[in-house]
């Protein structure tokens, strides 16, 4: 026996083991996409917590492959069902905090209406500093009709009145 021979045997070896972690990743995987599958089905129905957990086992086993009936037995299936919905509803819950934690708190109703005061106090001050031109400019800016509006106060009082309306 050689090297060459040596290395052969090492590199099926390898291979098989390879194909082997392979072929149990798929089977994985696809486990854990039906199981999630029929633990949304279930979900959608309304039944009882054990109730769905019997639909989903029952389902799961009906797609297991006769051979493998007695190692994935329905004991076997509901700890693996049990553990994907654990995984699931954590993963849920971390979401939705993180989620409501990324939120922008919710103002009340009289920080809002303080804060719009400002707001129209401040733009009112600023329009009121413009010369006519200037004032007719923001008109157009703001896509205001003045028709035919020529004093500085009606020109205000036009630019305000399409803003409020637009708030």
């Amino acid at each position: 026996m050689n090297v060459f021979d040596i290395l052969e045997i090492v590199i099926v070896a390898l291979c098989a083991i390879t194909y082997g972690f392979m072929l149990y990743f798929k089977v994985k995987g696809n486990v854990l996409g039906a199981v999630s599958e029929l633990i949304a089905l279930a979900e959608e129905t309304g039944l009882a917590g054990s109730e769905k957990m019997a639909k989903v086992v029952d389902e799961l086993y009906e797609k297991v492959p006769g051979p493998l009936k007695r190692v994935l037995n329905k004991e076997c299936l509901e700890k693996i069902t049990q553990t994907i919905f654990d995984w699931m509803r954590r993963y849920t819950t971390e979401y939705q905090k993180k989620q409501q934690e990324a939120s922008v708190p919710v103002k009340s109703e009289e920080e809002t209406k303080a804060e719009m005061v400002a707001a129209a106090a401040d733009l009112i001050s600023e329009l009121l500093k413009l010369t006519v031109a200037d004032l007719k400019a923001k008109a157009n800016e703001y896509g205001v009709e003045l028709n035919g509006a020529t004093r500085r106060d009606d020109i205000v009082k036009a630019i305000l009145v399409e803003l409020l309306k637009k708030a």
